[in-house]
């Protein structure tokens, strides 16, 4: 008795549980799905250039090797890799100059010597001068001093261009930065001896950068002296720096058929540019143009193309299919034909629509929850 009690319990309970979800079910299915969220953003138009994009490497604006103009003994070297200097401020490195110092106290006596002769043999032309007049002596003694006195302004001459080249050397035996920028090799050391000629240092400038970049033979003709080009680098996440057009290089790589072309840029004061570094180059050339754009978030790639959905007065969403013409920045150029200055389109929650379809605008109060409550 109690077993069939059970049952029956059951048997109530498993029914009645079942006509309850089934009315909810029903409920449900009777209720309309809210439509789509989505964001929309403006058709834009906009004067643009042609734009051609490369990739280049970035090169010092200027580099020098620093080499010794006299041979010597390194006495001090005071840079290394990695040390700033200043164009004929900064020393490199400075050279012995004892012996140079001992040569120039010798030289400089002698000139003193050289002089009190010159002074004495010229008051000696003085005097024969005047005996000559008088016929005292003759042409030939007369000759015999004034020979002895040009000798004396001789030796006078050559002891001061012995003087000012051993000043010059002990100039020289400082050797100065003659750009401003970065040591970034050294070949000497203090102790060693270096040769006139001799090698000392690598220095590179990077106040400026130069990004040299290959560019094909069909398109180099459209590339002039100082068009402007954008500059992007990957190692800074991709900053982007503004330059121009320096020089084209009228060689081309027979490998490759590409044409070597260099761009000037300002670096920052931090040097944040390095040489080497890898970047990606949008030159553009020509008059400008007035184009109409969209989005690239509005953009939907198919099978032959591109879509975009516009956004109707209606709240309703209308499907085109386009050939897009260019990417430019973060927007996509479309034909003129399919779209106004002015339109919206469809830049968030585009995935999943179709056309026709009713959408709700993100940030935009909607009617649709309102007219859900009133029917409750």
């Amino acid at each position: 008795m109690k077993l069939l009690f059970f049952c029956l319990n059951l048997f109530v309970f498993i029914f009645s549980s079942s006509v309850f979800f089934e009315i909810e079910a029903k409920k449900r299915r009777g209720r309309k799905r809210p439509p789509p969220l989505v964001s929309v953003s403006k058709v834009v138009k906009r004067q643009v250039s042609n734009r051609l994009n490369s990739i280049g490497t970035a090169n010092p604006y200027r580099k020098s090797i620093v080499s010794s103009q006299i041979e010597g003994r390194v006495r001090t070297f005071p840079v290394f890799q990695g040390t700033y200097v200043e164009a004929g401020k900064s020393i490199i490195a400075t050279l012995e100059k004892n012996s140079l110092e001992i040569d120039l106290r010798v030289k400089k006596a002698e000139l003193e010597k050289a002089k009190q002769d010159l002074l004495s043999n010229k008051r000696d032309l003085s005097r024969a001068k005047d005996l000559l007049s008088r016929l005292i002596i003759d042409r030939v003694n007369f000759d015999r001093i004034d020979t002895k006195y040009q000798k004396s302004i001789f030796e006078v001459n050559r002891v001061k261009a012995l003087i000012d080249r051993i000043s010059d050397q002990l100039l020289k035996a400082t050797i100065r930065s003659p750009l401003t920028g970065f040591v970034t090799y050294k070949w000497s050391e203090v102790g060693e001896w270096v040769q006139k000629g001799g090698k000392l240092v690598e220095v590179v400038e990077v106040s400026k950068i130069i990004v040299r970049s290959p560019v094909s033979e069909k398109q180099i003709h459209t590339i002039k002296k100082n068009d402007k080009v954008r500059v992007s680098f990957d190692a800074l996440n991709g900053k982007t720096f503004y330059g121009k057009v320096r020089s084209i290089i009228p060689l081309a790589d027979l490998k490759s058929r590409t044409f070597p072309v260099e761009f000037i840029l300002k670096n920052t004061k931090d040097f944040a540019i390095k040489a080497g570094m890898f970047s990606r180059v949008t030159i553009e050339y020509g008059s400008k143009k007035e184009a109409i754009l969209i989005p690239k978030d509005a953009a939907l790639i198919k099978r032959r193309g591109m879509s975009v959905f516009v956004l109707e007065d209606n709240q309703k969403v209308r499907e085109i299919l386009f050939n897009p013409i260019r990417s430019v920045d973060s927007f996509i150029e479309v034909p003129k034909e399919i779209l106004k200055p002015g339109q919206k389109v469809v830049t968030q929650g585009n995935e999943n629509l179709r056309n026709g379809i009713s959408v709700r605008i993100r940030g935009k109060r909607s009617g649709w929850k309102k007219k859900r409550f009133n029917r409750r």
